[in-house]
């Protein structure tokens, strides 16, 4: 194995806003390392655990293969995405007082990102249009906040 490249331990909380994000960047890197200096027919899975500190190791603890301990940190730190969500904030951002009409653009773009929009028949693209501005737009803020909890929603 190449010991002239070395990765810091992997400490991410899973509560952070960012941990999702924290982790993909984390696990390319890794698999970058493992690439660039683990010699065929290593354990994967104990390169791994090397890079991993106290608190992110019990997440793979009981894992046999790395293929599995890979999965185990994805279900902790890659939460599911609430579509529904994601669109009514992107649809519900505002420029904010003294930002930039690029500051604007930018935080629109990264929400679209979020919103998993896809091709769809018109009529597909019709009934979501519906199902997005009846929540966004309805008076009863407290209805809409248990809407936006669901995943899916059938108007």
């Amino acid at each position: 194995m190449n010991k002239t490249l070395s990765l810091n331990k992997l400490a991410i909380d899973p509560t952070a806003p960012d941990a999702e994000k924290e982790w993909k960047f984390r696990l390319l890197q890794f698999q970058d390392f493992v690439q660039l200096t683990v010699e065929p027919g290593i354990d994967l899975l104990k390169i791994l655990r090397l890079y991993l500190t106290g608190s992110t190791f019990e997440y793979v603890q009981g894992c046999k293969t790395y293929d599995e301990a890979i999965a185990k940190p994805n279900e902790v730190y890659v939460k599911p995405k609430y579509v529904i969500f994601a669109r009514h904030e992107f649809i519900s951002r505002k420029q904010r007082d003294g930002e930039s009409l690029e500051e604007f653009l930018h935080a629109l773009q990264r929400l679209s990102k979020n919103c998993e929009y896809k091709n769809v028949t018109a009529e597909q693209y019709r009934e979501e249009m519906i199902r997005d501005a009846f929540i966004n737009n309805m008076s009863s803020k407290e209805i809409r906040t248990r809407l936006l909890e669901h995943s899916v929603i059938s108007l």
